[in-house]
């Protein structure tokens, strides 16, 4: 830590006494109340100040990502307070508050590009490491909101809604070649151009393509006379390719994307052979989405979006000399309709009807032995119906009441969901807001989930499928003080109680038998405390502490869940207005794991930009500056005894960026 804190002290005397560059300037002609007061579109479907939302939101915008040096969406998300990340070495996933951490693949949240679902149809897997689909020098900035919001968009918004909105072509206004290199021999290359013409017509597109051949892992467990540590040999390698498009014409807006990555799966998982060549998968998303949005009337707003995704999967596991193959797939088509009223004096009433039909939603598995014996075999479809309202009343210029309910049908549940939500912001001062939220939350049954079956295998236990399952359910309250201070500082409170039932869970039900049942529940209370400062130069500081608690009905902790987040988030121009830097801190107590406890760790990250030339753009990180090395806490995943997964140590990338 001494060599973190003089980086530290370095740069914060440098937050005074260097003049900023262009984007500093660009700071300095938007009052300091905007920059605390942020437009925020996603908690309620429609643009709203942050001050007037009752939730916890948090905005990551590109200059924080490129300050950074953030390189997939997970990095982005775990600076975020509240949340932490897990990987297993397959998919990252995102705990909340202590809650969802190393689960289900995110199905408790929900994951957005420009407000569109990108959660799966099959296993509702909300993406934020590399299978997600979007180059995150895209994004413009990821909204994330806190808490419930089934009450807006249904099924998955459980937890939090993370949702990534996309830069425009404005933004680029020519071309844009990248590349860089890291560590474990990582090649990254990007080509982008985007534009927006005299006649108002404004696109963007662009081709990213990443080759890795990733780090060599110690696992102790499969140590064996011949490996003594347990050390794998190259085959934790990943290639991804993704393309994206998006262009806009006067109230119609066209976007669509494409991304696939292979990994390969060293580490022994669900039983299959440990570093074996052979094994690996492919993650396949697609996606298209259409908008007309316009104003019919000067108080009244009408958005009509129609879309359709595909999600594909392989992956092979061998076992002594036989391959499992695994394959599923899911393709679905929506629309949605939503008005937007200010027809009555100090309201805003949003509603909408949305309609979803997953045409596919298939599971196969089988050995490649001969004859072929075939595991798994399920190949459903279904619909989902949602149709909800909000009330956004300003009761008096300081006082907002926020009054929202949906009704949702699947056709996998028996019995429709109700989602309901109310919520005050009272500015009580100048620099002074209250905020309260009430708010029920679901996460549906999928078919994953419902359907999948299999008979017992070489000790093995067969699994049934269950028609019944039943959707999950929350209910959360949270209330929170925003102060500021001397027009610089500004703060954030917040405290929360988060109930969870009927949650999804694997059970023996039959002597050799396991299946997907309803009936626990768990618990999440705690507190977050967030500070910001921007100074006139353009320097940014955030730093948050989190103390939350997670356990289930017995009172047990669960697993993943840190009781301690500590993050500290810092961006300073240096030397010249052509140089930044960026330094980030990240603490984490202590974790459980399915065979014991995880030791908590503290990462520094280092990342300094120059632009020598206003078309050159070059930057060096280092991430886990001081080579911690750490283990992600193990769940069930066939490896009797494992404690913990190996993540890698020091990592490093040089990127450089042209424009033309």
């Amino acid at each position: 830590m001494r060599i973190f804190s003089a980086v530290l002290a370095f740069a914060l005397l440098h937050t005074g006494s260097v003049r900023a560059g262009e984007d500093a300037a660009a700071l300095l002609e938007v009052p300091f109340e905007k920059l605390l007061d942020v437009e925020i579109v996603s908690a309620s479907r429609y643009i709203q100040r942050s001050s007037e939302i009752p939730a916890a939101t948090t905005v990551v915008g590109a200059d924080q990502i490129k300050g950074f040096g953030y390189r997939t969406l997970a990095e982005i998300l775990r600076s975020v307070p509240g949340m932490h990340t897990t990987s297993d070495r397959m998919y990252d996933t995102l705990g909340v508050r202590g809650l969802n951490g190393n689960s289900d693949l995110n199905g408790r949240i929900l994951v957005m590009i420009d407000g569109m679902r990108v959660n799966d149809a099959l296993y509702d897997e909300g993406a934020i490491s590399s299978e997600f689909p979007l180059d995150v020098d895209l994004i413009e900035r990821v909204e994330v909101v806190r808490g419930p919001a089934s009450s807006v968009y249904g099924s998955n918004a459980f937890l939090a809604v993370v949702n990534v909105i996309t830069k425009n072509g404005r933004d680029l206004q020519g071309g844009r070649l990248a590349a860089s290199y890291g560590g474990f021999d990582t090649f990254k290359g990007r080509a982008s151009y985007g534009r927006k013409q005299a006649n108002g017509l404004e696109y963007l597109v662009s081709a990213s393509g990443l080759n890795a051949q990733g780090p060599d892992l110690h696992y102790p467990e499969f140590a064996t006379p011949q490996n003594a540590d347990g050390l794998t040999s190259g085959t934790n390698d990943e290639h991804n390719k993704q393309f994206f498009a998006k262009a806009g014409y006067g109230d119609f807006s066209l976007l669509g994307g494409w991304g696939r990555r292979n990994r390969g799966l060293p580490g022994g998982i669900y039983f299959s052979d440990f570093d074996d060549a052979s094994a690996g998968y492919q993650d396949t998303y697609g996606f298209v989405q259409g908008q007309y949005q316009t104003a019919l009337t000067p108080q009244l707003d009408f958005t009509g979006r129609v879309w359709h995704g595909d999600y594909d999967y392989r992956g092979v596991f061998p076992y002594g000399g036989t391959n499992n193959v695994y394959r599923s797939d899911a393709s679905w088509s929506g629309f949605e309709l939503r008005l937007l009223s200010g027809h009555f004096e100090h309201q805003h009433i949003v509603g909408g009807i949305e309609v979803q039909q997953n045409w596919s939603q298939n599971l196969y598995s089988y050995s490649n032995a001969t004859p072929r014996e075939v595991y798994v075999d399920v190949a459903k479809n279904s619909h989902r119906v949602g149709v909800f309202v909000q009330d956004d009343i300003a009761i008096t210029p300081q006082l907002n009441l926020t009054l929202g309910a949906r009704f949702d049908d699947h056709s996998l549940v028996s019995q429709p969901m109700f989602s309901p939500k109310a919520g005050l912001s009272w500015q009580a001062l100048e620099d002074t807001t209250f905020k309260l939220l009430y708010g029920e939350s679901f996460r549906s049954v999928n078919a994953y989930k419902q359907f999948e079956s299999y008979a017992p295998s070489s000790g093995t236990p067969g699994k049934l499928a269950n028609p019944e399952l039943a959707p999950e359910n929350a209910q959360t309250m949270q209330g929170s003080w925003e102060q500021r201070y001397a027009r610089v500082w500004s703060t954030r409170t917040t405290l929360y109680y988060i109930w969870l039932d009927h949650l999804i869970s694997t059970a023996q039900v039959a002597p050799g038998f396991i299946q997907t049942v309803n009936g626990a529940s768990q618990a999440g209370w705690g507190g977050e405390f967030e500070i910001e400062r921007r100074w006139d130069n353009g320097a940014l500081l955030r730093a948050s502490y989190s103390q939350q608690y997670a356990q289930d009905r017995n009172g047990q902790r669960l697993v993943d869940a840190p009781q301690h987040l500590f993050k500290v988030n810092l961006l300073t121009p240096l030397f010249s207005p052509a140089w930044h830097g960026g330094v980030e801190i990240l603490g984490l107590g202590p974790r459980r794991s399915d065979y014991g406890d995880v030791a908590g760790y503290a990462l520094a990250n280092l990342t300094l930009n120059w632009q020598p030339h206003p078309r050159l753009d070059i930057s060096a990180g280092v991430y886990n500056l001081l080579d911690r090395r750490f283990l992600s806490p193990a769940v069930f995943d066939g490896v009797p005894g494992r404690l913990g997964v190996p993540t890698e140590g020091r990592d490093f990338r040089l990127k450089l960026e042209v424009a033309f």
